[in-house]
């Protein structure tokens, strides 16, 4: 944490005062920070939009976007340039109809219904270098809740990982005890 916002991070117990090395709120909240922030990126591109988290859904009604180009159009242009604005960049676009595409998600109908799965394309890279870090940590745990399919067990998991793995600096080695508690994880979704 920067020493700037220590005033804010700042905890009276028992008239003892301590300072957070984390900030005081959970995994919970990102959902919610992400929709907001995207929302917020996106309030002026003039072409229908939906999105579900950091899922979007871009429908251009200029007409027909060809399935098997790789050149996006207008609309994803002005939707990639929005968003890396504020520092969020995207996957590869998905065409779907004639006149959508999707960013980063491969949509399918299957038994009269549509269906969503991550594109297979999109390899989610769960390695380490030797040794890992709490820094590495962090980026592995916010890659797997980002970018597997949702398991209810695993965004707790996660957290317990990050919370074990709080009291090093970020360029330190996690202990034996994180390492083999992150093993176990992806021996699961592997």
């Amino acid at each position: 944490m920067c020493p700037s916002t220590f005033k804010d991070l700042c905890v009276m117990i028992d008239q003892k005062v301590h300072i957070m090395k984390v900030s005081p709120f959970g995994l919970s909240i990102a959902p919610k920070v992400a929709t907001s922030l995207i929302t917020w990126l996106l309030r002026d591109i003039p072409y229908p939009i939906s999105s579900f988290i950091d899922d979007i859904i871009i429908e251009d009604q200029k007409g027909k976007v060809d399935a098997e180009t790789k050149a996006d159009p207008e609309s994803v242009r002005l939707v990639r340039t929005a968003l890396a604005e504020g520092n969020m960049y995207c996957k590869e676009t998905c065409a779907i109809d004639d006149s959508t595409r999707v960013l980063g998600l491969d949509l399918y109908k299957k038994d009269g219904r549509l269906w969503w799965r991550r594109r297979d394309d999109l390899h989610l890279n769960l390695e380490f270098s030797e040794p890992v870090t709490r820094r590495e940590l962090a980026a592995w745990c916010g890659r797997l809740v980002g970018h597997v399919p949702i398991a209810r067990w695993l965004r707790p998991h996660a957290a317990v990982l990050l919370y074990l793995s709080s009291r090093g600096g970020w360029d330190e080695e996690v202990d034996d005890i994180v390492e083999d508690s992150r093993v176990f994880i992806l021996s699961f979704i592997s």
